[in-house]
């Protein structure tokens, strides 16, 4: 049985008309995906540029605070130098006032370290975590933990700097509000992959709060800044757990 000229147009008409609202569709769809993206680079922009004005304000805070206050004490005492004629008196003052310069330049380095890890881009990321666990442990009652595999293993000197933000604002969110006493850091260098697992015995919270933290949203922003691939796992009784994966592609050094 044939078809007449009629049906035959009428067939590739429904056709054609199929294939042009499919291709309507995708390409619809493709475009929203794009906005999508874009809105969503540019949320993670905005947090990036957010973290770094809260850093800016949190060290502007810390040296007026701490240093400004400590200098105004010393240079306080340093005038009352004059008015001591007591050779003991004034040799005990004059040491007093050195303890108080040595404990002001301790605070400077530490605000200085925690501004900009210089030794960063000369030891490398992981020798830098190491002496951020050990200097948290000397101020902290909480025992942190960490394992890495290839402690000499190199990335780019932004990523570096990036990590290290990351485990440091993890580890700044469980001494703030988990009430923890176990940290267990995981960094595990791979041929194809870097990743990283980090979890507190904390208090935890609700997951449907995650998106709520500015600071979960830093972490966040700054592993997909890299295209990495972030998971957290929280809840009240059973602690908070970090996931993180880095293509090695992506963060390798520059050859």
């Amino acid at each position: 049985m044939y078809l007449d000229e009629g049906k035959i147009v009428l067939i590739i008409a429904i056709v054609a008309l199929t294939f042009a609202c499919l291709t309507v569709f995708l390409v619809a769809m493709a475009y929203i995906n794009v906005k999508a993206n874009a809105r969503r680079q540019l949320e993670l922009v905005k947090n990036a540029f957010e973290t770094q004005e809260k850093e800016r304000e949190r060290i502007a805070r810390d040296l007026h605070d701490s240093i400004g206050q400590q200098i105004s004490a010393i240079k306080l005492h340093v005038g009352l130098l004059g008015g001591i004629t007591d050779k003991s008196n004034l040799l005990s003052s004059i040491i007093e006032k050195q303890q108080m310069l040595s404990n002001t330049n301790e605070e400077l380095r530490t605000i200085t370290r925690n501004l900009m890890p210089v030794s960063i881009s000369e030891y490398g990321v992981s020798v830098v975590l190491n002496e951020l666990v050990n200097n948290i442990r000397k101020t902290n009652n909480i025992q942190l933990l960490i394992s890495n595999n290839n402690e000499k293993k190199r990335y780019r000197p932004d990523f570096e700097i990036n990590l290290f933000r990351i485990i440091q604002e993890m580890i700044n969110n469980t001494i703030k509000y988990a009430s923890a006493s176990e940290v267990k850091i995981e960094v595990k260098h791979g041929d194809e992959a870097l990743v990283i697992t980090y979890a507190d015995n904390g208090s935890g919270f609700e997951s449907e709060k995650v998106k709520y933290g500015s600071g979960l949203r830093n972490i966040e922003a700054r592993t997909k800044f890299y295209d990495g691939n972030y998971s957290i796992n929280s809840n009240i009784a059973g602690g908070t757990s970090f996931s993180l994966r880095f293509n090695i592609k992506d963060i390798k050094p520059n050859e």
